[in-house]
């Protein structure tokens, strides 16, 4: 018996790791039955070279996986899901003649290897095709496109549209129509018209019959062909049909005569092509699998594995993939490590961890990526999973006979390069005997070469002494004694207790026994191996309050995190809205300016004190809208540019913050971490203390607003429209330069040069220098080139 996993025909063994079950998941993504049958086999083990470039592959198809998906789903959808392809071509390699709707097949598999033909190069890093041209040319001229003048894809054949077929199709079709004519008549008059069970013809056996009541059925009605279940309904020939009936028969005949003939060329020409169209199915059958291990490794978010050249073993956060919200573990072995010893309570989780880590190995030579959320593995040749009870009264084997066989058979044939999972190692004896054995087992196998063993055990002498030996890790799965149940969480770095007592007296509880059911029980249990179960007890315990509360202090860390960043986007988000609401108010007074201008240009405006004050409006208006985006935006600079220390930050005093650009109060200091909590609009914000400044002045405690003075020194006006016809360069330079200040400085929104038409020096050198400085932007009405209007970008 073949205990190898990647070896093995036994689905009893396969079923200990619940492949079957797990592969089934699998299997429904695929498409051809021929896939899904290939894939409940057993995995294959496969080098390292090719299980790289499966991955590659993978890793290509769902970086487009939209693309891809819609191809193959477009180009399998033409081929029959049940297509027995071993069958089909059999069928073409002996010599038989296939009809159209198996050479239909042939062509659909055939259109589909070409869609998928440069994509299959890529995924199996092919560099020549394993099919020549010429071959593929000779197909598509001799078959597929002379095939493709009367049969679609979708198998509807145009008889018409064939020049053998098409004469004697009309004649069908004629003679048809003249015998649905000639019913319609019939069963609007009697004898018909009365006998008839419903209106509608029927075909039966090739030739029309009407529906007759068999209790007015007679023989002038014409010749019964088929009767119905009950006997109620007679389905008659008219008599006056026969002969049409008759030669529309001889013309089908005549039509499958053509077809066969035509069937019988194709069939001779593709028999010689029997290897190519070998080759096109197993195209055809390697992108289904493709898109079914990238579809299911995307929904069940599955990590591509590195493969590393030494036997290492490190899968972070892997899971069952059978089980619905899993509890995730993580292992890691090194190179120089032999095993892992897991021990804890029943029903704790370790035969779970045992099959994920199995099933991850398995999932490997299957070509899927691995359930897990990081893995660096080596690619064992051979796989071990040993955990049920053997027994076996045919063969006269009691549970230990057929385990210590399992073992022995292990001893003899395994090679180099094996992963050995054992599920509750001798568990059928003695403890004590049990851990002598697994010892001696243990080292036994340690004479293989590159060879690890993961294995479960209640043993406390096994798990104790292989504690002691370096070159295997100790693990056990947690318990939450508090709540009184398994957490299923691996812990790695020391054995575990089994809880045997403990969990018998909550289980009595639930009977409503007696909780002193183990009162006997620790009488007569040795007192050394009570402690030291205690102490592994309490150990335990006690790692598992640690861990919770490293959890809880990292995930502290990441929700301060979160909140300085919740922090600085409620800044932006604050700054954008004022910036939004300033650009709104600009661009209306721009708008009033503009139509200023307009209208005195235009001479509707005449009233000089009128005119002046308009300016003045606008201008007050926009040093309004200045002054307060400039004292919502700007702090003033009140504080003391000087680093504190972490000693000198008092709670609930206001201080300034660099990264924050604000006024923040302080509400927590951590002198060890030399940190700081403060709140910034209502968001508590965790800073270094070296992010803070001492205000110059600092506000009241119960003051809640700080007031910011803000002084704005208005400049000279600035006129926003100048006529520079006329200057020289120079001059206009000056003019230029002194309007744009004003630009920058805010105290005008624009600045309208009027410089004439055509490619004037003026125009020129302006245009020039707007361009060159970023912050710039022109534009000229429409029509109007001789003037060039200035705004900030």
């Amino acid at each position: 018996m073949n205990l190898n996993l990647l070896e093995t025909n036994s689905e009893a063994l396969l079923n200990l790791v619940d492949w079957q079950e797990v592969i089934g998941v699998l299997s429904h993504r695929m498409y051809f039955q021929d896939a899904k049958k290939k894939l409940e086999h057993r995995p294959l083990f496969c080098p390292k070279a090719e299980l790289t470039q499966n991955f590659l592959a993978m890793d290509t198809y769902l970086e487009n996986k939209n693309e891809f998906d819609q191809i193959i789903n477009e180009e399998l959808g033409y081929i029959k899901s049940d297509t027995d392809f071993s069958t089909l071509l059999k069928k073409l390699i002996r010599g038989h003649i296939l009809d159209l709707g198996e050479l239909n097949t042939l062509a659909n598999i055939f259109s589909g290897y070409k869609k998928f033909k440069k994509h299959i190069r890529i995924f199996l890093n092919l560099t020549d095709d394993r099919v020549d041209q010429s071959t593929i040319s000779l197909i598509e001229t001799k078959f597929v496109r002379p095939i493709r003048t009367f049969v679609e894809r979708n198998g509807e054949i145009h008889f018409d549209q064939h020049p053998m077929l098409s004469q004697i199709y009309k004649k069908i079709l004629q003679i048809e129509a003249q015998i649905r004519e000639e019913l319609s008549i019939l069963v609007k008059q009697n004898p018909y018209k009365d006998a008839i069970q419903y209106s509608e013809y029927d075909i039966i056996n090739d030739r029309y019959v009407l529906a007759i009541r068999s209790d007015s059925y007679k023989s002038p009605l014409g010749q019964i062909l088929f009767r119905s279940n009950s006997g109620m309904t007679l389905f008659v020939e008219p008599i006056s049909l026969r002969d049409k009936g008759q030669m529309r028969i001889q013309f089908l005949a005549e039509l499958d005569e053509i077809k066969n003939k035509i069937c019988q060329e194709f069939s001779l020409f593709l028999h010689e092509y029997e290897k190519a169209f070998l080759e096109f199915k197993d195209y055809l059958l390697f992108m289904d699998s493709l898109k079914a291990r990238c579809d299911y490794s995307y929904e069940y978010d599955l990590v591509r594995p590195t493969l590393c050249d030494d036997f290492q073993i490190n899968i972070k956060n892997f899971w069952h993939p059978l089980i619905k919200n899993p509890v995730k573990n993580s292992i890691f072995l090194l190179t120089d490590q032999k095993g892992l010893i897991i021990s804890g309570p029943n029903t704790g989780g370790k035969t779970v961890a045992l099959k994920s880590i199995a099933i991850s190995y398995m999932f490997l030579y299957s070509k899927l990526f691995l359930p897990a959320h990081e893995a660096t593995i080596y690619p064992v040749c051979e796989l071990y999973y040993l955990g049920s009870d053997g027994q076996n009264l045919t063969d006269g084997l009691s549970s230990f006979a057929a385990e210590a066989r399992n073992y022995l058979l292990l001893l003899k044939n395994i090679q180099s390069d094996s992963l050995i999972l054992i599920d509750e190692i001798f568990n059928s004896t003695s403890s004590e005997e049990a851990s002598a054995l697994a010892i001696s087992l243990l080292y036994k196998l340690q004479e293989k070469v590159n060879t690890k063993v993961i294995i479960s055990t209640h043993h406390q002498l096994l798990k104790t002494y292989m504690h002691n030996n370096k070159e295997y890790q100790s693990a056990h799965v947690e318990y939450d004694h508090e709540k009184n149940q398994p957490t299923y969480k691996l812990m790695v770095g020391q054995p575990g207790s089994s809880l045997a007592f403990k969990i018998l007296s909550q289980l009595a509880k639930s009977f409503d026994l007696d909780e002193d059911l183990t009162t006997k029980a620790f009488e007569v249990y040795d007192q050394k191996q009570y402690l030291y179960e205690k102490l592994l007890d309490e150990l335990s315990c006690k790692k598992s309050t640690y861990q919770k509360l490293l959890i809880e202090q990292t995930g502290l860390n990441h929700e301060l995190k979160n909140q300085k960043q919740s922090m600085e986007g409620l800044l932006f988000i604050e700054r954008k809205s004022l910036l939004e609401s300033y650009q709104k108010q600009l661009e209306k007074l721009l708008k009033e300016a503009r139509d200023l201008v307009q209208n005195v240009k235009e001479e509707k405006v005449q009233d000089k004190k009128k005119i002046f004050e308009t300016i003045s409006h606008l201008k007050s208006s926009l040093n309004r809208e200045k002054e307060q985006m400039t004292s919502s935006l700007l702090v003033e600079q009140n504080y003391i540019d000087k680093i504190l220390d972490i000693k000198e930050v008092v709670i609930n005093h206001q201080y300034f913050s660099i990264s924050l650009n604000k006024k923040v109060t302080v509400i927590f200091v951590n002198e060890r971490k030399n940190e700081v909590s403060v709140l910034a609009l209502k968001v508590n914000v965790i800073l270094k203390a070296d992010d803070l400044r001492l205000l110059k002045s600092q506000p009241p405690l119960n003051k809640h607003k700080n007031q910011i003075e803000i002084t704005i020194q208005k400049d000279d006006d600035r006129p926003m429209e100048i006529d520079c016809r006329g200057m020289r360069l120079s001059e206009f330079e000056t003019i230029v330069e002194q309007s744009l200040s004003g630009l920058y400085k805010g105290d005008i929104p624009y600045v309208n040069i009027i410089h004439g038409h055509g490619d004037g020096i003026l125009k020129n050198w302006l245009r020039e220098r707007i361009e060159s400085d970023g912050a710039l932007m022109w534009s000229t009405s429409e029509g109007n080139d001789g003037h060039t209007e200035i705004k900030l970008r």
